[in-house]
């Protein structure tokens, strides 16, 4: 693992292998799970049951950190043949996170975005160096009870980076659950796919109702042509009455069809209009009013006769 300067696991404390440095082992990926102890425990120092109950961490404790991570120099196999400048006690280790605070800050930036980015429980980046160090000392106290939990067939040396790496959730490591119309990462919490309904329709109802100018201009042209008048305040009223009406039984529908991907974008849409009401069925409406009246009656006979009588006038 790269926080840490290295650091990892191995067949024995004395003898680290490159196979079990962090990230690499085959070990379990939920080591609280391995202990039957709860985050709580783990932070208070009460310690599970069973073969767990003599596994508390000790002052004196060995763990393997690293030999960056301690502020030594790396030696090479010839010089460390079992890395043993990487391990130091559990007592020293506990206040590291504050020694890379003051002297080596990009480790202990490197600490504080591995924890918040594995969504280690109560790491965000409010965190300061109280809630960094408990976190760190959770990670100690598993990595410890881990190990001596092995006893003498101790086969994997855990260490404070192998507990942390447990946290971090490859996506599609732990499957899916769907949520609702999406299929969610169960480890990254991310949606990985839309599983709703490829369409959805909606459908929205308009009412255009005419107001007073509007009658007034469909209503004269209607009149003067039929009876050779403009209405009255009276018929302006009653047309308007009559006309909203009918509007409002035949609204305009507008219908709407998204079609969606499976990211639950919308691809296209399909608009489908439909009902409302043209000025000429309004004008409509009001002619067959008109011709309902007596008025249109006379005045139709009278401008035929007049018609008639103008074209033997001009005949003659």
């Amino acid at each position: 693992m790269g926080t840490g300067g290295g650091g990892g696991g191995g067949g024995t404390y004395g003898s680290p292998t490159s196979g079990d440095l962090p990230g690499t082992s085959n070990t379990s990926k939920d080591p609280l799970a391995l202990t039957g102890m709860t985050q709580q425990q783990l932070s208070s120092g009460t310690l599970g049951v069973g073969a767990f109950n003599n596994t508390a961490p000790m002052p004196t404790d060995s763990i393997f950190i690293g030999a960056a991570a301690l502020g030594r120099p790396v030696g090479t196999r010839g010089h460390d043949p079992h890395r043993a400048s990487g391990f130091t006690t559990y007592q020293d280790a506990q206040s590291l996170p504050g020694t890379w605070y003051s002297n080596d800050p990009n480790r202990y930036k490197q600490l504080v975005s591995k924890l918040i980015m594995y969504k280690y429980p109560g790491a965000s980046a409010d965190m300061g160096i109280p809630e960094v160090m408990s976190a760190w000392d959770d990670l100690l106290k598993m990595a410890i009870t881990l190990n001596k939990s092995q006893g003498k067939n101790l086969k994997t040396n855990w260490t404070p980076w192998d507990i942390l790496e447990s946290y971090n959730r490859k996506p599609g490591s732990l499957g899916t659950t769907r949520q609702g119309d999406w299929l969610i990462d169960n480890a990254t919490g991310e949606k990985v796919k839309y599983v709703g309904p490829k369409t959805k329709t909606t459908k929205q109802s308009v009412l255009d109702l005419s107001d007073a100018e509007q009658v007034q201009a469909i209503a004269s042209q209607a009149l003067t042509q039929m009876i050779g008048r403009a209405p009255t305040a009276k018929e302006l009223a009653q047309f308007k009455a009559t006309l909203n009406g009918y509007e409002r039984e035949h609204p305009e529908i507008t219908t709407s069809t998204d079609h969606y991907d499976d990211m639950g974008n919308v691809t296209a849409t399909d608009v489908v209009r439909s009902g409302g009401v043209e000025d000429a069925a309004r004008a409509s409406l009001i002619g067959k009013k008109v011709q309902g009246t007596k008025e249109y009656g006379k005045y139709q006979s009278g401008t035929t006769y007049f018609n008639a009588l103008m074209q033997m006038v001009g005949g003659g």
